[in-house]
């Protein structure tokens, strides 16, 4: 019987410390989607920080984890799990994976100009044309043009696989195209597993360090 309480008392205190920890400092999120490729692949766990959400610090480059702004998502594509797994969701034993989320990268903050596309298919903020290195070289930004200043307190943002992403750029006409800061749940920052596909997760220095007015 003490054996019995003790190994509960063990149990209940391990989903409280993990229900803190993924409250406040980290969560994962399972990679349901190529949308990120060659970035983050479908299938990867990866461990988002929640400390910049708590600070609201988020850059150009960052790839971050957000809730649905409006109509970007078709529905709960997590109603399948058992209540088991969404229990253990829940408290961070498991990998978020309800479907409700989504994945991409920051292009433009508050206050900047992005635009799309030039003659040979690169996305310009602040009159600057990006290389965008971590971009699927096979399929470029030339999809769907546009020409927006980004809201205070919002972010335009991408996924890395352009052909396979649906964006802020693809929700213009919808008005739900900018992504408010108090959607946002985190900055990924690794990929936890597979264990032999563990590696950090950075930004991009070409868009952190862009001028935040046009030349």
């Amino acid at each position: 019987m003490r054996k019995a309480r003790i190994v509960a008392f063990t149990v209940i205190t391990a989903m409280v410390l993990s229900s803190i920890v993924r409250l406040f400092l980290f969560q994962t999120f399972l990679i349901p989607s190529a949308s990120m490729d060659p970035t983050l692949a479908v299938g990867e766990r990866v461990a988002v920080s929640k400390l910049a959400a708590h600070s609201g610090n988020f850059t150009r480059g960052d790839v971050i984890v957000f809730r649905d702004p409006g109509g970007w998502l078709p529905g709960e594509l997590g109603e399948g799990r058992s209540a088991v797994a969404q229990f253990l969701s829940r408290v961070g034993v498991l990998p978020e994976d309800t479907g409700q989320d989504l994945v991409k990268r920051i292009i433009g903050v508050g206050g900047d100009h992005v635009e799309c596309c030039t003659a040979d298919g690169h996305l310009r903020v602040n009159g600057h044309v990006l290389t965008e290195a971590y971009v699927d070289s096979e399929v470029g930004s030339a999809q769907v043009f546009f020409d927006e200043v980004v809201p205070q307190g919002s972010y335009f943002v991408a996924g890395d696989n352009r052909g396979h992403s649906a964006g802020s750029r693809y929700h213009i006409a919808q008005g739900t195209w900018a992504v408010p800061r108090d959607l946002v749940v985190g900055k990924v920052v690794a990929v936890a597993w597979p264990f032999s596909q563990r590696r950090v997760i950075e930004g991009s220095a070409e868009l952190a360090d862009l001028p935040a007015t046009s030349p």
